[in-house]
């Protein structure tokens, strides 16, 4: 199946009657992610893979979540349309969050006595 994402998107923009009946609905989690990799491989932009992605007649939620989720840890959000941003719900905390994770992923672990109070204060009991 993924083999066949990487074929599809090749070609061009997947249709998304060709995306169903080669990669399936996304239903499934093999299918979700070569459906949403065939979405990132295949677009010029970050915003035409989302689209392409959630314009489907499957589990279109979920293969524009992982689309996303590519897309922006290749390209940032700086590569995603000012309004997209503009009207999400708690952005700052989203943008806060994420930053912290990458933060936790990147640096050496904290030993429990050296965790910055900031980080008490933010994640109260971790």
């Amino acid at each position: 199946m993924y083999l066949r994402s990487f074929e599809l998107a090749g070609e061009g923009q997947p249709d998304p009657d060709v995306q169903n009946r080669s990669l399936g609905q996304g239903w499934t989690g093999d299918e979700a992610l070569a459906i949403a990799a065939c979405c990132a491989l295949y677009a010029a932009t970050p915003a035409a893979a989302i689209l392409a992605a959630v314009n489907h007649s499957g589990d279109s939620d979920s293969t524009g979540s992982i689309t996303g989720n590519i897309v922006g840890a290749s390209h940032g959000t700086e590569a995603l349309p000012d309004g997209w941003l503009d009207a999400l719900d708690s952005r700052d905390l989203v943008a806060q969050v994420a930053a912290d994770a990458t933060t936790e992923l990147l640096e050496p672990p904290w030993r429990e006595d050296s965790v910055p109070q900031e980080w008490w204060d933010r994640y109260p009991g971790w």
